[in-house]
């Protein structure tokens, strides 16, 4: 059976003026052909990339205007996705001198925005979900050690 979303209000939690707090800086790393996976996966030339990035802005200032909040975040956290794959990987780690130091700043605006954010919809919403039952977290993909679901438990010493 699929899981039903919840539909909290974004303004009484606070969500809203998160989301809107990060959007220049969401905006931007929506800008950068940098933060697609296709520059990287060279699946198209970057002057079709760019227009892309432009269709994507465009695309994200109109989800905006409707409140549609989760359709602006899904592209801006899979540029985040990248940016992470970026920093973890070597390619933005040369500090300030980096081509893509900008994009590390904009990365950590979002995140200054949204994340508290997230946790104030986990802790608001989080138990309500557990009381009902047509609505459900997913299990935990990497549970924490000390979890029953953690794969390794019992194997470890």
């Amino acid at each position: 059976m699929p899981c039903r979303r919840a539909q909290p209000s974004s303004t009484a939690d606070g969500t809203t003026p998160a989301i809107l707090s990060g959007q220049v800086e969401s905006l931007r790393l929506l800008e950068s052909p940098f933060y697609r996976g296709d520059y990287w996966a060279s699946r198209a030339d970057l002057k079709t990339i760019q227009r892309w990035c432009a269709a994507d802005v465009r695309r994200g200032q109109a989800v905006l205007a409707e409140n549609r909040y989760e359709d602006f975040l899904d592209p801006v956290l899979w540029r985040l996705t990248v940016l992470r794959n970026q920093i973890a990987h070597g390619c933005v780690t040369y500090g300030s001198r980096s081509k893509g130091f900008p994009g590390v700043l904009d990365g950590l605006g979002v995140l200054r925005s949204v994340v508290p954010a997230f946790e104030r919809l986990t802790t608001t919403w989080g138990l309500k979900l557990n009381d009902d039952p047509e609505l459900q977290w997913e299990p935990l993909p990497y549970p924490r050690l000390e979890s029953v679901r953690h794969p390794a438990l019992g194997r470890l010493s």
